[in-house]
């Protein structure tokens, strides 16, 4: 008798065949993630460094650009010019939240999918933020709609919907989904 003959070992015809309960998770690649990340914290250096230079901007009122010192009237000169730079930086601070959501969308992402049934989880915000990132459960039986597209993928039931982003292996996902969900209409 050879050692370690009989301890945990199976014959060839053995499989490992998953059961019906068991689920595939899919989350975005590493290389993702960390693309998005360096991104976002790039971006935030910059937006610190902008919000730095409008403050430095608006506290010297003497050094207005001409163009704006053409007006005329001093007063409505500063409230323009005071508008134009508000609204550069509450449009650099719109981009800073995108990449802030990028962020918790990528790296908090997880479809689960098992032939009953499929779940889209974020792992950062959990249940929080239902609605803007797309996060619940459906069964494969109460999928009426798959509706895949560059930016994100939904999938329609009866009284509510799911919305994930490409993850990896994003095709096989949804080939996995279509098999499953024997109602589901794929539309264009």
């Amino acid at each position: 008798m050879e050692p370690f003959e009989e301890s945990l070992a199976f014959a060839p015809s053995d499989t490992f065949a998953p059961t019906s309960d068991e689920f595939s998770i899919y989350t975005h690649a590493p290389k993702s993630r960390l693309f998005v990340l360096v991104l976002f914290l790039s971006y935030t250096v910059i937006f610190a460094l902008f919000t730095g230079f409008v403050r430095e901007k608006l506290e010297e009122p003497d050094s207005l650009p001409q163009v704006f010192l053409i007006m005329g009237d001093p007063q409505i000169t500063s409230l323009v010019y005071y508008l134009v730079c508000g609204s550069a930086w509450l449009l650099a601070l719109a981009v800073l939240v995108y990449f802030l959501y990028s962020v918790i969308d990528i790296w908090g992402l997880e479809v689960w999918v098992s032939p009953r049934q499929i779940r889209v989880i974020n792992s950062i915000t959990g249940q929080h933020f239902k609605r803007l990132t797309g996060v619940g459960t459906l069964d494969m039986e109460e999928i009426e709609e798959l509706r895949p597209a560059p930016m994100a993928t939904r999938i329609f039931g009866p009284s509510s919907q799911l919305r994930f982003s490409p993850v990896d292996r994003v095709e096989q996902l949804i080939q996995t989904i279509v098999v499953h969900a024997k109602n589901a209409k794929i539309a264009d």
